[in-house]
Formats: structure tokens, sequence, C-alpha cells
């Protein structure tokens, strides 16, 4: 009787530490090194750059809707935003720090990249993450910009 007990105890512990480590799982699409990482790629001034997505509705929605070209403008020398032509489904939280290179959604039409770190108040749903600095250099060094989203 012990041993039925014992073994019921430890398959429901292995069960709840299977639930709470995908719960401890960060939103982008990197967290899991066994999970794909899902990628956009972003053409700015002739050149490619990839976009590392979060895992999320949002993220989703705009990649099958892609190939998509934006006007970006800048907006308080930290930001390049653009109107999508579309509305993406939103979750948008409060971020309280943004990082150069964080790609966010405002609103459910307007797709942000930041290209400065600062602290802010605003609400913002993750799309995901340019990682490379020559990409995020480009976009504060020009007032517009055209882009293009690929898949």
């Amino acid at each position: 009787m012990k041993t039925l007990c014992f073994s019921i105890i430890s398959v429901a512990c292995l069960l709840f530490a299977a639930c709470d480590s995908s719960k401890a799982a960060n939103n982008f699409a990197s967290s899991t090194p066994a999970q794909e990482i899902k990628q956009m790629k972003i053409l700015l001034n002739g050149k490619t750059f990839s976009i590392i997505l979060a895992d999320n509705l949002s993220a989703n929605a705009l990649v099958e809707n892609l190939p998509l070209a934006l006007s970006l403008h800048d907006l308080n020398a930290n930001e390049k935003y653009g109107t999508l032509p579309i509305q993406l489904p939103t979750n948008a939280r409060p971020v309280k720090r943004i990082h150069a290179g964080d790609v966010m959604l405002f609103g459910n039409d307007c797709l942000v990249f930041f290209y400065e770190d600062f602290s802010t108040s605003y609400q913002y749903t993750q799309i995901g993450k340019i990682t490379n600095r020559e990409a995020i250099r480009f976009l504060s060094s020009t007032d517009s910009a055209t882009i293009k989203l690929l898949p």
C-alpha cells in the first residue's frame, strides 16, 4: 500500500513540475531550445534582417499577412512607427521598459520599431525583436523609411 501511495505522489509531482516549467517560459519563440524559432524578415535600405517573433496571436496574424510594405515615421527620437493595412489581435500590457530592437504593436494596427532604450507607461503587444545592431542604427539614422516585411 505504501508503494502505491508513493507511486501516485511521484507521478503527481512530475505532472506539477511539468506544468510549472511551461508557465515559466518567456513568450518569445526562442525561449525553449527544442521549440522552433519563429522569424520574419525585414528589408531595410536594401538589406535583409531578421526579427525574432514573440509566440503570440498578434505575431502569428502578422506573419499570415506578409509580405507587407510600410512607411515608417519617426516619433520622439526613439522609435519608428507605421500603420498596418490590417488590424491584428491584441494583448496589450504595460511594458515599463523599452529596449532598442523591440518591435511592438500599439493599438491594433500601429507597428512600432524602437531604436533607443527608455522607460514608458504605455501599453503594447509584443511582436518581436530585431537583434542586429546595423538595422537598429539604420532606423535611428533617418527621419522616415519605407520597409518591407517578408515571411
